[in-house]
C-alpha cells in the first residue's frame, strides 16, 4: 500500500513541471505520459499509453526532420547503453504541426540490474530553433526587420552589446544603434535589479532561455524605465551570444500604480466610513477621521482646526505633539484656509514656495513643505478644516484631492447623524426620567424600584413602571415593556401611563381599564408597536388587589408567613388588535406580603445559554429576608449580576410594593 502512494505521490509531482514526460517498460510501451507530453505532443494521455515508441504517434524524427532507423530512437538508444541528453528530434503532432525537442532519455534498473523503464523527457525549443534558423538562414534580412519594430531587440556578447535596434537605443537614451554597441550591458542596469540580470545571463550563456521577468533600465541622464524582458541564446555572426528583447511598460505600470492608489484611497475611505459611523460622539469621530485618513494619504502631520470666536484653534492631531491642541490661529491669517471655505472644496499646495497665496514663514516654522486643506460642512456652515501636511515637496494626484472631497462629505453626514441623536438622546432621555418617577412616599404602603438598561447608545428602553394614587386610599400600580427603544417607545410609554391613570379615575376595574387603553393605544400608535402591561388597583385598608396581566410575565406575591406565588390570570397584549377581551382577577395582600413586578430583562439575562428564569427568580424572591419592599429590587439586581457575571443583554425594571404592618 505504501509503494502505492508514493508511486502516486511521484506522478502527481511529475504532472507538475513543463517537461513532457513519458515512462516506457523494457519492452518500450508507454505506460505513463504526464500533462506536459499532451500538451507538447498534441495528444490525449489515453492516445499515449499503450504505444510503442516506434508506432508513428511516438517516433521522433531527426532534428532536421529525416526518418530515423529504429535503432536510432531515443528508447532503442538507452536499451542499448547509449546516452541520450538534451539531443534534438522532430516530433510531428496530429494537426501536423512540426515541433522541434530537446530530448533527454535515461534507464531504470531494478534491484538486478536489469532496465524496467526508460524514462523520457522532452521540451519544446520549436521558438527557439526557429530563432536560430531564421538567423542562420539570413541574419540581414532579420535584423532590417527589427530595424522597425517596437520593442527593443538586443543582442551581448561578453557582457557588452553587440547589436541593438533604433528603438531600443532610444530607450536606453541614445539617438543612434552605434552610441550602445560596444557598452557594458549592466550600465544601463538599475541596481536593485543588477543581481538578477547577472543570473540570467549566466542561464543563457548555458543555454537557457529565461522567459518574461519585470526590470527597470536607469539611463544617462538618471530617468528609469520599467520593462519586460526575455533573454534567448542565440549565434550571432558566429559567435555565442544572447538576444534581449524589451517592451517598455513604463506608462502601464504607472497607470497600474494610479488604479491601485484609487483602490487603496477607496477602500480607506470605507474604512474611514465604518469607523466614524459607529460612534455617535462627536470628539470621537474626529479623532478617527485624522488618524485613518492621514494614514490613507501618507502624511507626515494632519491637524483639525475648529472655529472658535475668529480663530482656528487645532483640536485632533495626527503626528503631532499633544501640546499642539489648542494652539490657534485668526482667521484672516489662514489664507488657504479661508479658500476651502468658500470654495467648499479641498485646496492642495503641492509647494509652499510656489504657492503666493502661502504664509512662508508660518509654514517653515512648523517644517512644512506641502500640505492639503479640507473644509468640514455641518448644514451649510463652516465648523472647521482638516489639514494634510508634508514635509516635503509632493503633487497633489486628483484621486488625493478626490478622496478629500469624499472625507469632507463623510464626516458632515457623521457629524450630522451625532448631532440628531444627541438630540433625540436628551429629548428621550428628559420623557425617561419623567416616565419613572414615582411618589417618593405613600401612606400605609412601602415602595421601592431599580431601572437599568443595557446600552449607552440607547439609554431610553420601553420598560417602564408607574404608581399613583386613587380616591378612597386605593393605588394604582403599573408596570410593562413597549416594543422598541428610544424617543418613540419613550412617547408610546407616555400615552399608555396616561391614558390607564384617566381611565383609572373613572373606573373600577383594571379590565375594562387596559381594554379602553388597548383602543386608545391601537388607534395611536405605529401597526408593528405592542405593549405588555400589567396594572393592578390595591386597596391599602383591606389589602384587596384587583388587577389585569395583558400579555405580561406574571408578578410574584412573597407571603409574609412563607411561601410564593405567581398571579397566573393573564390576557392579550395591547397595542395590536382593537375590540380584545381583557379578565380581571383579585388577589389579597397581608400586612408586610411583598409584591414584586419585574421586565422580560429580569427574567432573559443570561449565562451562555441559560436564562435566569422565572423559577430562579420566585427562589431568589423567596430567599430574600427584608422586612419590606424597600431594598427587595436591588436585591434581586445583584443576584441576576452575580448570575450573569455582569452582562446584561436588554433592559430591565423592578418594582416592589408592600402593605406596611
Amino acid at each position: 500500500m505504501g509503494e502505492i502512494v508514493k508511486r502516486d505521490h511521484l506522478s502527481r509531482i511529475i504532472d507538475t513541471i513543463e517537461e513532457g514526460v513519458i515512462v516506457f517498460d523494457a519492452n518500450g510501451q508507454a505506460v505513463f505520459a504526464n500533462s506536459s507530453a499532451e500538451i507538447i505532443l498534441g495528444l490525449k494521455r489515453k492516445t499515449i499509453i499503450g504505444q510503442s515508441y516506434s508506432d508513428p504517434a511516438l517516433k521522433f524524427a531527426g532534428k532536421n526532420g529525416e526518418a530515423l532507423p529504429e535503432m536510432e530512437l531515443p528508447f532503442a538508444r538507452v536499451i542499448t547503453g547509449r546516452p541520450v541528453l538534451n539531443e534534438e528530434f522532430v516530433a510531428k503532432r496530429p494537426d501536423g504541426a512540426k515541433v522541434v525537442l530537446s530530448v533527454k532519455a535515461v534507464p531504470f534498473h531494478d534491484e538486478t540490474g536489469a532496465v524496467v523503464n526508460v524514462i523520457q523527457s522532452f521540451m519544446d525549443v520549436t521558438g527557439r530553433k526557429t530563432t536560430e534558423l531564421l538567423l542562420e538562414e539570413s541574419e540581414e534580412r532579420y535584423y532590417r526587420l527589427a530595424e522597425y519594430l517596437p520593442d527593443m531587440i538586443a543582442i551581448h556578447s561578453d557582457w557588452r552589446f553587440v547589436y541593438i535596434n533604433p528603438t531600443g537605443a532610444r530607450m536606453l537614451g541614445a539617438r543612434k544603434p552605434q552610441d550602445i554597441v560596444g557598452k557594458p550591458v549592466l550600465r544601463y542596469i538599475h541596481p536593485d535589479y543588477r543581481g538578477a540580470t547577472k543570473e540570467r545571463i549566466l542561464l543563457a550563456q548555458q543555454g537557457v532561455a529565461v522567459g518574461m521577468v519585470e526590470e527597470k533600465y536607469l539611463l544617462p541622464d538618471g530617468r528609469l524605465i520599467e520593462v519586460e524582458s526575455i533573454s534567448i541564446p542565440t549565434i550571432y555572426r558566429g559567435r555565442t551570444s544572447i538576444q534581449v528583447v524589451s517592451r517598455d511598460i513604463t506608462e502601464r505600470k504607472r497607470t497600474e500604480a494610479q488604479l491601485k492608489r484609487a483602490k487603496d484611497l477607496s477602500d480607506a475611505l470605507n474604512r474611514i466610513n465604518a469607523a466614524i459611523n459607529s460612534t455617535l460622539n462627536f470628539d470621537a469621530i474626529m479623532q478617527r477621521v485624522v488618524n485613518e485618513s492621514a494614514k490613507a494619504l501618507g502624511s507626515e502631520t494632519a491637524g483639525i482646526a475648529l472655529r472658535e470666536e475668529g480663530y482656528w484653534v487645532t483640536r485632533y492631531v495626527y503626528g503631532l505633539p499633544n501640546i499642539a491642541v489648542g494652539s490657534k490661529i485668526r482667521e484672516e491669517e489662514a489664507v488657504i484656509t479661508r479658500i476651502a471655505i468658500e470654495t467648499g472644496k479641498p485646496v492642495p499646495v503641492d509647494d509652499i514656495y510656489t504657492d503666493e497665496r502661502v504664509n512662508h514663514k508660518m509654514m517653515e516654522k512648523h517644517g512644512i513643505r506641502a500640505f492639503m486643506v479640507v473644509p468640514i460642512i455641518l448644514r451649510g456652515e463652516a465648523i472647521g478644516a482638516l489639514s494634510f501636511n508634508y514635509y516635503r515637496a509632493v503633487t497633489f494626484t486628483d484621486e488625493q484631492i478626490d478622496f478629500a472631497g469624499k472625507l469632507a462629505m463623510a464626516i458632515s453626514l457623521a457629524l450630522e447623524n451625532s448631532r440628531l441623536y444627541t438630540t433625540e438622546r436628551n429629548i428621550a432621555n428628559t420623557l425617561q426620567e419623567a416616565l419613572l418617577i414615582l411618589p417618593s412616599e405613600v401612606e400605609g404602603i412601602d415602595i421601592d424600584h431599580f431601572y437599568h438598561s443595557a446600552t449607552d447608545t440607547f439609554r431610553v428602553g420601553g420598560d417602564f413602571y408607574d404608581l399613583f394614587e386613587l380616591e378612597h386610599d386605593r393605588v394604582g400600580i403599573v408596570i410593562g415593556d413597549v416594543s422598541g427603544k428610544g424617543l418613540q417607545a419613550a412617547t408610546l410609554t407616555s400615552l399608555v401611563k396616561n391614558t390607564i391613570k384617566a381611565y383609572a379615575y373613572e373606573n373600577s376595574s383594571p379590565a375594562l381599564i387596559v381594554s379602553k387603553t388597548n383602543d386608545v393605544t391601537t388607534k395611536s400608535s405605529p401597526a408593528a408597536s405592542f405593549i405588555t402591561l400589567f396594572f393592578g388597583i390595591l386597596d391599602i385598608g383591606s389589602g384587596r388587589l384587583s388587577y389585569c396581566s395583558a400579555g405580561h410575565l406574571p408578578p410574584i406575591v412573597k407571603r409574609s408567613g412563607a411561601g410564593s406565588a405567581f398571579l397566573i390570570t393573564r390576557s392579550p397584549i395591547i397595542g395590536a388588535f382593537a375590540g380584545l377581551n381583557y379578565f380581571d382577577d383579585v388577589e389579597v395582600l397581608a400586612p408586610k406580603d411583598i409584591l414584586v413586578l419585574y421586565t422580560d430583562g429580569t427574567t432573559e439575562a443570561r449565562r451562555d445559554q441559560e436564562f435566569f428564569g422565572e423559577e430562579r427568580l420566585r427562589d431568589t424572591v423567596q430567599k430574600t429576608v427584608l422586612p419590606s419592599a424597600k431594598g427587595f429590587p436591588a436585591s434581586i439586581f445583584n443576584n441576576i449580576i452575580e448570575f450573569t457575571g455582569g452582562r446584561l443583554l436588554d433592559d430591565l425594571a423592578i418594582l416592589a410594593v408592600s402593605l406596611k404592618g
